[in-house]
């Protein structure tokens, strides 16, 4: 079930969600919290945006994220996700484990700006900054590859890292879309950046490693949203020796198409 809809200025977004996944099988850690297999409990989740000048349309549940310089846009967001007993672990004597469960509980705030700079030259800056404090039980955190070219989820495994878990993230970008030199074709670098310290990634001196990742890159509008390349520059981390962590960088082309 959810609702959304504006009161004045005011963007609201709430939800209650039965869990996507249960009763389908799930390792248990010793002192590091998973997502619990039998977990049932509704969850919870909204987001309230405070839109102090012209107004985004909340049709689709996506933001546009950069309107190229034909609005005027700051806003500033909130929103949390909540789900009882959503992770388990075990604790406790290995010879008498005892099992236990962790709510899942997310809050984050957000500003996103948004605007031309000049008339004349049609230039406009895009800007967005994130706070994410998640709880996810002991110790959790979870390595995501995007289209991983290799098998399997770990940290060590193609293009994966660390990018959610208990703890705290920081996030930012600021794209800058150049001034108009034609009729069908716009052109906007970017970069972007997160460092995290998720409570799980620890040295072998049981101190908090963070996790930091950086972005680099040039979209290419063709036609305005309706068609989009991007090339795009990451250096993020290799914990393959959580001592002695060292980078990776890969190199990015997508294209979008809007039809």
């Amino acid at each position: 079930m959810f609702v959304k809809g504006k009161i004045g200025k005011l963007d609201y977004r709430l939800a209650v969600n039965d869990p996507f996944s249960t009763n389908s099988g799930s390792a248990i850690n010793y002192d590091q919290a998973l997502y619990n297999p039998q977990n049932n409990n509704k969850i919870f989740a909204g987001y309230l945006m405070y839109q102090f000048w012209e107004q985004e349309g909340n049709l689709l549940p996506y933001m546009v994220g950069t309107y190229l310089g034909t609005k005027k846009v700051f806003n500033i967001g909130a929103g949390f996700q909540q789900n009882s007993e959503g992770m388990w672990y075990e604790s406790g004597d290995m010879t008498d484990l005892d099992t236990n469960y962790s709510d899942i509980m997310l809050f984050a705030v957000d500003a996103f700006l948004d605007m031309p700079l000049s008339s004349e030259r049609k230039d406009a800056i895009t800007a967005y900054a994130a706070y994410y404090n998640y709880d996810f039980g002991p110790n959790a955190y979870r390595n995501i590859g995007i289209m991983n070219p290799a098998n399997g989820g770990g940290s060590l495994r193609g293009n994966a890292f660390p990018t959610m878990g208990t703890g705290s993230i920081y996030y930012g970008q600021v794209g800058y879309l150049l001034p108009d030199f034609s009729e069908t074709v716009r052109i906007q670098p970017y970069v972007a950046g997160s460092y995290a310290d998720f409570e799980g990634i620890q040295d072998s001196n049981g101190d908090v490693v963070p996790v930091s990742v950086f972005d680099g890159g040039v979209n290419f509008y063709l036609d305005g949203h309706n068609s989009k390349f991007t090339l795009n520059y990451r250096s993020r981390p290799d914990f393959t020796n959580v001592d002695d962590v060292t980078r990776k960088s890969e190199i990015t082309l997508q294209a979008m198409i809007y039809l």
